[in-house]
């Protein structure tokens, strides 16, 4: 076996993989046709042209695998130039850079069945939900099509069962934005407290059934609801978002998404992971 669940030598490469589903934009429905969509372009022809994402940045299919009824694929993310610092002998304080071309960023795996996805990406663990879908959005621009995180069942079944006591989102604070005038008591506090103790203003802002009695309902009728608000939230302004039941249980968007972690070895210097090594562990995803 080419992976393992728990660390062991030489499967030191811990990833985490992330469900998703992929529905039509337009009125919801399950995109069922994503696999072969996919297989009929990328399996005719890797040399598919790379996918831009910014002026330097793009996606290039690498590699896929047909097993039974998965399409697994191989994507790379790589700048198409790439300036790195770099210290030669006797440098002292000069800077230098060194010109590298083509040089990945991210390595993005995927397993596709229907409308279901398993993908984790190495040497960038970030925006996994962006990454995925602007690469599918950027092979198929004409599909118009919604990606979006499965939950995790037992998490689901904790916020029908225990309810919702509120919805707390921590952040950084700005008190006039708040609308504290600029030289209100409270504004003048937090000023010096954030300097004495060299902070940023930060708090907690509590969503509770007597601010927002709709949306506390709808996240304990349907708790995906509560994924899809906080996950996209949470990756697009860095913000930290998380439910607390009535029991005091607290649940953020990582605990909402289905997802499962594994141990790989790792791959060169980059600590990325082999091909054959993800295929085999995508090959078990269900």
């Amino acid at each position: 076996m080419n992976y393992k669940i728990k660390r062991e030598h030489p499967f030191t490469k811990q990833v985490t993989v992330y469900k998703f589903i992929v529905n039509n934009s337009n009125d919801g429905t399950p995109f069922t046709q994503l696999k072969l969509e996919l297989q009929s372009l990328l399996e005719n022809n890797l040399d598919v042209p790379p996918i831009p994402i910014t002026k330097h940045l793009s996606i290039q299919c690498r590699n896929i695998h047909v097993q039974h009824n998965k399409l697994l694929v191989f994507f790379s993310w790589y700048e198409d130039i790439l300036d790195i610092p770099t210290t030669r002998p006797g440098a002292k304080d000069e800077l230098n850079e060194e010109r590298v071309e083509n040089a990945d960023i991210c390595h993005l795996f995927m397993s596709v069945e229907e409308n279901i996805i398993w993908a984790f990406t190495t040497l960038s663990g970030q925006q996994i939900h962006s990454k995925v879908a602007r690469t599918l959005n950027g092979l198929l621009p004409s599909k118009s099509l919604k990606i979006s995180f499965d939950i995790d069942n037992d998490y689901a079944t904790t916020i029908i069962n225990e309810k919702v006591k509120h919805i707390a989102i921590e952040s950084d604070i700005n008190m006039l934005a708040l609308g504290f005038p600029k030289r209100n008591f409270m504004s003048r506090l937090l000023e010096k407290e954030v300097h004495a103790q060299d902070l940023k203003p930060f708090g907690t802002l509590i969503i509770d059934s007597s601010s927002n009695v709709k949306i506390i309902n709808e996240i304990e009728t349907h708790p995906n609801l509560a994924l899809e608000y906080i996950s996209e939230d949470e990756e697009n302004l860095n913000k930290n978002i998380y439910i607390v039941t009535k029991k005091n249980r607290k649940i953020d968007g990582e605990n909402l998404k289905k997802r499962k972690s594994f141990y790989l070895r790792p791959y060169g210097k980059s600590k990325t992971v082999s091909w054959a090594d993800v295929k085999e562990l995508l090959k078990e995803l269900n």
